[in-house]
């Protein structure tokens, strides 16, 4: 009896829905002996084509005939791999989760950091609103770096990820501009009077738990609104400011008010392939045409799933385990 799992593999690859893990188990089933392929005249005898292959199970009772993109993944299936050097170098394919701390390992988002950058030159703050794994968070180390030398304003970052409380805000926020710890009020607009700061808030989310309230952003605002305010905003969220917090029926969100909506959009597969293609140069590792096709299609778009993606691929490649 034909084994199932394996049947559905065959398919999704005939229907040429097949994701980077279904042919990482296409190559196990191949090592294995579950399957054989055969290309050129061997296809051809066994009722292919020259330029298809075909597909035998290990028990000879199946014999399936692949034409176009599926041929061409299973003909690179088959292929030698060049014999690998004793020492590759580091996966470039990282880091796997988080904001990118370095700004020279930001890929492919010039568009919308000179976006944020002009808005913020205008007078106005930003907001920048996308999928998860779109990689807004990383935007935020590039206009840190460029906040002193393009805008005259010192950068405070702070994840709100690690703040549980308006207490944990406050304290943070602070710190970071050096100033003893005061909880909001006249007291903080007078500590941050004649500063010019470039406040940048990940994970703007945190502030619709309970610790948080509509004062605090409404503080934020006032802080923020003005030629001569201490702050200027760039905030990161999933979804549009005046969704994330509605704060009354007939008002719409303080920080909507003032932020510029930028939208932080998936790769185009032009760009995705281009970042694999730089990820790899200066490594002897070589991604098939197949290989990448199947990475760009299983991440729809999203930088962090197309780096995870390529990060097992590459450690496949460089185990030794194609």
């Amino acid at each position: 009896m034909p084994d199932p799992h394996l049947t559905n593999l065959i398919e999704r690859l005939k229907s040429d829905v097949l994701t980077p893990a279904d042919l990482d188990l296409l190559r196990e089933a191949l090592r294995a002996g579950q399957i054989a392929i055969a290309t050129g005249e061997r296809a051809v005898s066994l009722g292919g084509s020259a330029d298809g292959a075909v597909i035998v199970t290990g028990d000879h009772n199946r014999i399936i005939i692949l034409q176009g993109h599926a041929a061409t993944v299973a003909r690179e299936l088959t292929a030698s791999p060049p014999n690998p050097p004793a020492v590759y170098p580091p996966n470039p394919f990282t880091p796997l989760s988080g904001r990118i701390t370095d700004p020279t390992r930001i890929f492919g988002r010039q568009r919308e950091v000179q976006q944020a950058l002009d808005y913020l030159r205008a007078g106005s703050s930003v907001a920048f609103i996308g999928d998860s794994g779109v990689g807004k968070s990383s935007l935020l180390t590039l206009l840190k770096e460029r906040a002193e030398t393009e805008l005259g304003r010192t950068p405070i970052l702070l994840d709100m990820q690690k703040l549980h409380s308006e207490d944990d805000y406050y304290e943070a926020l602070c710190e970071e501009a050096g100033i003893a710890t005061v909880k909001g009020g006249r007291k903080l607009e007078r500590a941050l009077r004649g500063r010019r700061l470039l406040l940048l808030l990940d994970e703007i989310e945190k502030m619709t738990w309970d610790g948080f309230s509509h004062n605090l952003r409404a503080e934020l605002r006032g802080l923020a609104e003005g030629e001569c305010a201490p702050f200027k905003l760039v905030l990161v969220a999933r979804s549009p400011l005046d969704r994330l917090f509605p704060d009354s029926e007939l008002n719409t969100s303080p920080l909507a008010g003032i932020c510029q909506q930028i939208n932080v959009k998936p790769w185009n597969n032009a760009t995705a392939r281009t970042f694999i293609q730089q990820r790899l140069s200066g490594t002897p590792v070589h991604f098939s045409d197949g290989e990448i096709e199947l990475l760009v299609r299983s991440s729809n778009g999203l930088p962090l799933r197309l780096m995870q993606s390529a990060f097992n691929l590459y450690r496949t490649k460089t185990s030794g385990d194609v």
